[in-house]
């Protein structure tokens, strides 16, 4: 019995520490979210009017863009909520500087921006860094086709 009991509180124990790391890692995303590099043969400029091109192409709308300081903001439309769905919106932020070997580092972070349902806080939104999106490999092959068309 006491055997059972034992190994009962050691499998709870893994159980709350993973879903504490689980939090402590969503907690260091908020605060400082990871930035996904990619790195392109071209110059900053060229890098630059690729990334524009391949947030166009995926379908955000430009909302600051800086072509002296490398730096893009963009934003998607807004989808509807449904019955037991939020409305939901991604951003991306851009930043492009100087790569060994004649390259350029194309930094770039998506978020998403949800409304709170059914909670204390509804019509509140939230935002929350994706660390590990297919929106990232979507990125970076519509950069790559923009800078292979010049």
């Amino acid at each position: 019995m006491k055997k059972i009991a034992l190994s009962f509180f050691a499998a709870l124990a893994l159980l709350i520490a993973a879903g504490c790391q689980s939090n402590i890692t969503n907690l260091r995303e908020q605060v400082r979210p990871t930035y996904h590099d990619v790195i392109v043969e071209a110059d900053e400029n060229a890098a630059y009017s690729a990334s524009v091109a391949a947030l166009a192409q995926m379908g955000y709308n430009i909302t600051s863009s800086g072509a002296a300081q490398k730096k893009i903001e963009a934003m998607t439309a807004i989808s509807s909520a449904g019955m037991n769905r939020p409305a939901r919106q991604l951003s991306a932020s851009v930043r492009v500087g100087v790569a060994p070997n004649n390259c350029s580092n194309i930094q770039i972070l998506f978020t998403e921006i949800s409304e709170e349902i059914n909670s204390r806080r509804e019509g509140m939104g939230t935002k929350q860094p994706l660390a590990d999106s297919p929106l990232y490999n979507v990125f970076a092959k519509y950069v790559n086709a923009a800078l292979a068309k010049k």
